[in-house]
């Protein structure tokens, strides 16, 4: 038995501190365990046993030569940081973001071999120290509270930046001999908690769940009082109906309720409304969320029908909607009062949120669907016309992000006012409404660009950038009130 280096620990043998070779019946199983000295870790056991285990099980079946091998506490590498509420959602650290306590932090090899976990402090750190020189990745675990993981690698500072991906993964580094790197951080936000309505009729109800629902596998609840029957779905994996009936406190084993399938709802007299709850998809995941569809290998007629829904609260073109599978799918049928039509005919040219579909597929694809959002700019006409509009738009909102004494001068007609230089100015903007139409302005256009930027990492639905601000407003001939 040889210690490596000569001062880095000891080792005792079936609890007796090692000294001089020992003489063992064939066969005999020894229990070896490596004590280190102070300032030193173990590292792993070298020569006729191989392993990184303390305490360590030996099997003596012939003589045998074994090392252990310490690593000074100087040689050994650190991995960690930060885990915060990215209020804005931009996947950076901003002040006045602060840490979040209590999130688990697993550490994993490269191999994907689990090594240990922590929790962050009270601050939102989190650290593993003494770890062998090598490669690893680490994983957080999304906290409660309906969070989601932000943004990652954005900006360009390791310092500030998330490296968590939207599963909470992180990409392998490698950790060199006493290399303490903490610069691995993970920022977490709150999507905004929507609610849309399904109109129902008696009858039968082909439909989907336009939003993320928030609640995945609760049909009861969202059919609460209403009057409805059965509620069925179309296993493609199974080629089989699977079916919940209201009332039933307990859903059968199978049946999920969620977005990207589509449900046959059965409702008695009189019509009512389903009412969802859920979030929108919203920039900077790697994917949205995606959903499968099957296909078979024979491209025979009525061979690949999937029961798909339809993951948008705004109307689309099957082509924008379906692109990630354009060329794989041969129909579209949606199904309205009684009977089916075909999508992309007249009078059904778009996909309309909570309706579900019949899609015929060629070949098996993944649907991607699009991002939700509108950013973009509008002329000062363009501003004028949706203003002005008749019927008026009750969800447009006219955002001066002037400070108030510029708004005090002359501002357009009900306008809101947030000042751009106010610290809690991100703030002020993610208590907004996300779900309205927004135009922003400044003086001139730079501020309302910038805060365009923000509104858009924040998951605002809709937000025009009105060029040139209101000084081209006044030059354009518009009004403005004080």
């Amino acid at each position: 038995m040889s210690v490596s280096p000569d001062d880095g620990g000891s080792v005792k043998v079936d609890g007796v501190d090692y000294t001089a070779p020992i003489t063992y019946t064939s066969n005999t199983n020894v229990t070896l365990k490596a004590e280190p000295a102070e300032g030193y870790e173990f590292s792993h056991w070298t020569g006729s046993y191989s392993s990184s285990s303390n305490p360590a099980t030996l099997s003596v079946t012939c003589d045998k030569s074994v090392t252990a091998n310490f690593l000074s506490q100087t040689d050994l590498a650190s991995i960690g940081n930060f885990v915060w509420e990215d209020k804005d959602a931009d996947g950076i650290q901003d002040t006045g973001e602060n840490g979040i306590s209590g999130v688990t932090v697993n550490l994993y090899d490269s191999g994907g071999n689990f090594i240990k976990a922590t929790t962050t402090s009270g601050d939102g750190f989190y650290s593993f120290t003494y770890l062998q020189p090598g490669s690893y990745y680490l994983e957080f675990i999304k906290h409660s509270g309906g969070y989601v993981f932000s943004p990652v690698n954005q900006g360009n500072s390791e310092q500030v930046d998330s490296d968590a991906d939207f599963t909470g993964r992180t990409s392998i580094t490698t950790l060199n001999s006493g290399e303490i790197d903490m610069s691995w951080d993970a920022g977490m936000y709150r999507p905004t908690i929507l609610n849309y309505t399904i109109q129902l009729s008696p009858g039968l109800n082909l439909v989907s769940l336009p939003l993320i629902p928030d609640d995945l596998n609760d049909p009861y609840n969202a059919l609460l009082g209403l009057n409805a029957g059965a509620v069925s779905m179309y296993a493609k994996d199974s080629e089989a109906w699977i079916q919940y009936i209201n009332g039933d406190l307990v859903p059968p084993a199978g049946f999920l309720w969620k977005d990207g399938i589509g449900y046959w709802i059965t409702m008695g007299s009189p019509a009512d409304n389903l009412t969802i709850d859920g979030v929108e998809l919203v920039s900077g995941a790697t994917l949205p969320p995606s959903y499968e569809v099957f296909g078979k290998d024979s491209p025979t007629y009525n061979n690949g029908w999937n029961l798909i829904g339809f993951k948008s609260t705004t109307p689309k073109q099957p082509m924008d909607y379906l692109e990630n599978i354009e060329g794989k799918y041969r129909i579209i049928y949606g199904y309205e009062n009684g009977s089916f039509f075909i999508v992309g005919t007249p009078g059904h040219e778009l996909m309309q949120p909570g309706q579900g579909y019949w899609i015929d597929m060629i070949e098996p694809g993944t649907i991607y669907p699009p991002l939700e959002q509108i950013i973009g700019n509008i002329t000062t006409e363009e501003a004028h016309d949706m203003i002005y509009a008749v019927p008026s738009n009750p969800n447009l909102v006219v955002l001066d992000v002037r400070t108030p004494a510029e708004y005090a001068t002359g501002h357009i007609v009900n306008a809101a006012n947030l000042d751009y230089y106010s610290p809690t100015f991100t703030e002020d903007l993610n208590n907004l409404d996300k779900t309205a139409t927004y135009i922003v302005h400044c003086r001139s256009g730079v501020r309302s660009a910038w805060a365009l930027d923000i509104m858009e990492g924040l998951g605002f639905r809709e937000a025009y950038n009105m060029l040139g601000g209101i000084l081209q407003w006044i030059d354009d001939g518009y009004d403005v009130v004080s």
